[in-house]
């Protein structure tokens, strides 16, 4: 539910409080023969579901023993103990409160326990956040932070999904089967999601094949920029899809 908030109304509210740009009034509106999905959208869409999974994916079947997360951290930590030998009681107290949350003992480390499976809930949830900053540009400009400074409803609404965030993993783990991760942690679900802003980069500079619109389409956009040029009124930008 708190995946789904995120994603479609926070998101979507964010987005569209944004105040629009003077740039918009340069552009035509897409054709009616355009696609729903344009090439550029299409290409977006892709590459950063292809981050997120591939992040994801590493954290779910390697996480736990990059991060090292274990459950009982008082108790589990490895620096408390170095025997290895599965009948040590401590190995053997670790194991059962890793099994007992649903997760996996693996060494010294649980797999898909609650420390684990919310560094991996708290990494996707900022890629949402970070993403947005990516769909509030969509005819490839370079700066997604161009005119951020006026849009104070979105900020306020960024600002509502992170203190709500916070709050969820801290405070309310026993509603959302989460627990409190040290700063560290924290720390690195946010520069995981931070790759959204450096693929943001890439995927703009990424040259594709623009779908022209069709010939009659073109022939009014000429005639609208020849009557423009005539009354001294800026051109219109031929918008590919």
């Amino acid at each position: 539910l708190w995946l789904n908030l995120i994603m479609d109304s926070m998101a979507a509210i964010a987005l569209a409080t944004e105040r629009p740009q003077n740039a918009s009034l340069k552009r035509l509106p897409s054709y009616k023969q355009a696609s729903l999905i344009s090439r550029r959208m299409l290409c977006n869409i892709l590459i950063h579901a292809a981050l997120q999974t591939t992040v994801i994916s590493v954290l779910l079947f390697e996480g736990h023993n990059f991060l090292k997360t274990v459950e009982g951290r008082k108790h589990c930590d490895l620096e408390l103990f170095n025997d290895r030998n599965e009948t040590h009681h401590a190995y053997q107290y670790c194991n059962k409160i890793c099994h007992d949350v649903g997760g996996k003992y693996y060494g010294h480390y649980c797999q898909q326990g609650r420390e684990h499976s919310t560094i991996m809930f708290n990494t996707y949830v900022f890629f949402q956040v970070f993403n947005i900053f990516n769909a509030r540009k969509l005819y490839g400009e370079h700066n997604i932070f161009e005119g951020f400074g006026r849009s104070k409803p979105m900020f306020a609404v960024l600002l509502i999904i992170a203190v709500f965030q916070i709050l969820a993993v801290e405070f309310f783990g026993s509603f959302l089967v989460t627990i409190s991760i040290p700063w560290d942690y924290w720390l690195i679900c946010i520069g995981f999601a931070a790759l959204e802003w450096v693929v943001g980069i890439f995927v703009r500079l990424v040259p594709y094949v623009s779908q022209p619109p069709p010939k009659e389409i073109l022939e009014y956009w000429e005639r609208e920029n020849k009557i423009r040029d005539k009354v001294g009124v800026p051109r219109l930008e031929v918008r590919m899809q």
